[in-house]
């Protein structure tokens, strides 16, 4: 555990190079070496992911995987438009990073991870954040327990519905194997959905950078929306919502393009799919042409590339 002299322990070593420090095991046989190394790695990994973690001693992180995995602070915080004053399920917890800014701007957060080490290092880290309006629980929650996983978050909550599903479905098969396709994920949401909308009007779902939105949006149905979220200029989420009313086609679904940065205002374009391929482009005379304009990364997902031009003449 993270008793006082290994804290203190990772102060005194945290600017030393991590195989310095595995390979110093035997000076110090009652500190857990490789814990440390974990904690001194994962905090220099959040220091500009999550700083608020970051400079928190008292959190416990023992995977690199997790950290890697997680949402930044940044993209966290812009998940909370999604939902404010409610009850929200997190059906893939991970690292807890959403858990957490969900349940700063939100009565309950239902937090669920099936890796056992890692469900809890996380309830530990929650407790010390104070994050009392977090429920975690320790189930598996593949595609076919998400059923009953959902069942025993509403005896949690007492109510029959709740007001936000969050799903982070993985995105890699056997032998760590990326796969792109919507119905190879893990759970698989065009199979999964229907289930889903019994227990919430609405679903939100991280997907890959790589993810076709066209494709999902056709594949899945009922999208509402999709944001597209840069950080510094670098495509780091694509999230659908998912709305049990929405019956908006591919061209009707508002797309929205967004840029973070530090020090700058952050850049936001949206769009429809049917207003992008409406949009006439114009060209100005060939002398006058000095330089070329190309758009950040998420209007580059987007694809809001007539859209962009008109909007910005």
């Amino acid at each position: 555990m993270l008793n006082e002299a290994l804290k203190e322990f990772i102060r005194q070593n945290f600017e030393r190079d991590l195989s310095k420090i595995i390979l110093s095991s035997g000076s110090y046989p009652d500190i857990d070496i490789k814990l440390a190394a974990t904690i001194i790695d994962a905090r220099k990994r959040l220091r500009f992911k999550v700083p608020e973690w970051a400079k928190n001693e008292e959190l416990i992180f023992i995977n690199s995987t997790s950290i890697e995995q997680s949402s930044s602070e940044v993209t966290a915080l812009h998940k909370q438009r999604f939902i404010s004053g409610g009850i929200v399920v997190d059906l893939t917890g991970g690292l807890g990073v959403d858990s957490y800014y969900f349940s700063r701007n939100n009565k309950k957060v239902i937090y669920f991870e099936r890796d056992t080490a890692l469900y809890s290092a996380v309830s530990h880290n929650f407790k010390k954040l104070k994050a009392d309006n977090i429920v975690t629980i320790n189930v598996e929650s593949d595609q076919k327990s998400i059923p009953e996983t959902l069942q025993l978050a509403l005896k949690i909550n007492s109510d029959p519905f709740v007001d936000l599903i969050y799903i982070d479905p993985s995105r890699r098969k056997s032998g760590n194997r990326r796969v792109l396709a919507i119905r190879d994920y893990e759970p698989d949401i065009t199979v999964l959905k229907d289930n889903l909308l019994k227990y919430s009007k609405r679903v939100l779902i991280k997907v890959s950078p790589m993810t076709d939105i066209k494709s999902f949006i056709m594949e899945c149905g009922n999208i509402s929306s999709v944001d597209i979220v840069s950080v510094e200029n670098e495509c780091k989420e694509v999230l659908f919502e998912i709305d049990r009313d929405c019956t908006k086609d591919y061209d009707r679904v508002e797309i929205n393009a967004l840029n973070y940065s530090r020090g700058i205002n952050t850049v936001k374009i949206s769009f429809t799919p049917k207003e992008e391929r409406e949009s006439i482009s114009s060209f100005t005379e060939e002398e006058q042409m000095r330089y070329l304009y190309e758009p950040n990364a998420s209007i580059l997902k987007a694809g809001a590339f007539k859209y962009t031009g008109v909007k910005y003449n």
